[in-house]
């Protein structure tokens, strides 16, 4: 294999990135900074320098913190979502000055500064090919990206430029759930539920496999619930005991230092809670003195039920609509690893069946195997390039024209209908309603003309 030969799967997640490589064996990239194999997926600035992953720095301010890179991309400044998050994010999202695009303003090397979301996605993938060359020791310029199945053609046109802009050559773009299912090597019949939980969001998706093929059968989108919901439930639980106990008022704009230190240890608690039954928090780590306060997981799991409710409620509502028998799919766990170890999460969803699966490190993997020339899918690949995926506004154009074309044709045997029984009235009337017709504007002329021919004969 040549030196530029090696094609590094990359998995751009919501919350979490991993930049993996297939050579023989398969190794996950590890951060050369920290030696962590996750990489957080946010793009800080911090004066003059750009720094990937950075979630623990108290210096950032969280204006500065940049994070929800992939579901920012190809979206316009009017779209639901990004209406709803412009409430709720604390980076500032704008309209840019030419278009309905989107941009994020930052203060960066002492003044405002904007950037579209694809170039920001452009800076993560840049650190992933950096720790890539590192790990190699050598010059890495193609690579295999994976995107949500939500993901339309124009968002991955957009992070093709991103990847351009990297100097990557990207090979293929394949979707999360077929990426998980080449890393665990699913080729039979089955069908696979990926349940991925996003900062902001969630949504599953429905996957079938089915003689190596892969289909897709839905995405459904809760834009309302993600891993931040669960950090919010300690986080205000947090805050109303401190208010009540010495005082402090969190709506105060003199605390905006004190509410970010206080969500950081939320978001730690809310870990170890997942290998501890309890955890004790002392105010005197932010500052705040004469307050303890200990919660314990079957606190949180109060705090959360409503949270696990709905989960639970979007997988029996796929398993309905897509008569599915709970014996024959695995469920596919993907997002932020924190959340998808949450102990009750994995106990509700485990009575489905025993095929529950934390995806992890795998949709990097699965990219990987795929750019591996010599790996056991080599006879596959053709297969996987036509992976069905949600091509919306494609399919609905293809509809339009079909309706259109349909209409023409009931609308052609009408009129040749109404020749046939020679009712003059009905044939004027017919005229009349070709020409009035804008949506066949085009097909006036041809019309008539079949009309006058059937009348001459």
């Amino acid at each position: 294999m040549n030196e530029n030969d090696d094609i590094i799967g990359v998995d751009i997640g919501l919350n979490i990135s991993y930049v993996a490589i297939s050579r023989g064996s398969i190794d996950v990239i590890p951060n050369i900074y920290n030696g962590k194999r996750g990489i957080p997926s946010i793009v800080s600035f911090y004066k003059n320098d750009i720094l990937i992953g950075e979630t623990d720095n108290p210096n950032i301010y969280p204006s500065n913190k940049i994070y929800d890179i992939v579901n920012l991309i190809g979206k316009n400044y009017n779209d639901e979502y990004i209406q709803y998050l412009i409430k709720k994010v604390p980076f500032k999202i704008i309209k840019d000055s030419n278009s309905n695009k989107i941009k994020i303003e930052v203060e960066y090397k002492g003044k405002i500064q904007n950037f579209y979301p694809e170039e920001l996605y452009s800076m993560l993938l840049s650190f992933l090919k950096k720790i890539s060359e590192a790990f190699l020791g050598k010059k890495i310029t193609k690579v295999i990206l994976t995107v949500p199945t939500y993901y339309n053609n124009n968002q991955r046109e957009l992070i093709k430029y991103a990847a351009r802009i990297s100097e990557l050559n990207v090979i293929r773009i394949i979707n999360e759930p077929t990426a998980a299912c080449i890393a665990y090597n699913f080729n039979s019949n089955m069908n696979i539920v990926m349940l991925t939980i996003n900062k902001n969001e969630s949504y599953v998706s429905i996957l079938s496999i089915i003689n190596s093929c892969f289909y897709y059968k839905a995405v459904s989108n809760i834009i309302n619930i993600g891993s931040d919901d669960f950090i919010n439930k300690i986080f205000k639980y947090f805050k109303k005991e401190i208010n009540e106990q010495i005082g402090i008022d969190f709506s105060n704009k003199n605390y905006k230092q004190l509410k970010t230190s206080l969500k950081i240890q939320c978001e730690k608690i809310q870990a170890i809670l997942n290998i501890l039954n309890d955890v004790t928090f002392y105010g005197s780590d932010i500052g705040i003195n004469n307050f303890t306060i200990t919660i314990t997981r079957e606190d949180f799991n109060n705090l959360c039920k409503e949270l696990f409710e709905k989960y639970v409620e979007i997988i029996n509502q796929t398993i309905k609509n897509f008569d599915l028998n709970k014996k024959n799919f695995t469920i596919i766990l993907k997002g932020d690893n924190n959340i998808i170890y949450i102990p009750q999460l994995q106990k509700i969803l485990n009575p489905y069946n025993n095929n529950l699966i934390n995806s992890e490190e795998l949709i990097s993997i699965g990219a990987a195997i795929l750019g591996n020339k010599n790996n056991m899918f080599e006879e596959k690949i053709e297969v996987l390039i036509g992976e069905e995926y949600n091509q919306k506004e494609e399919l609905q154009e293809l509809k339009k024209k079909n309706e259109e074309q349909n209409e023409k044709i009931l609308l052609l045997q009408k009129v040749i209908e109404m020749i046939k029984k020679e009712n003059n009235e009905l044939n004027k009337n017919m005229i009349n309603v070709i020409e009035k017709n804008n949506n066949l504007e085009k097909e006036k002329e041809s019309l008539l003309k079949e009309l006058n021919k059937l009348k001459n004969h």
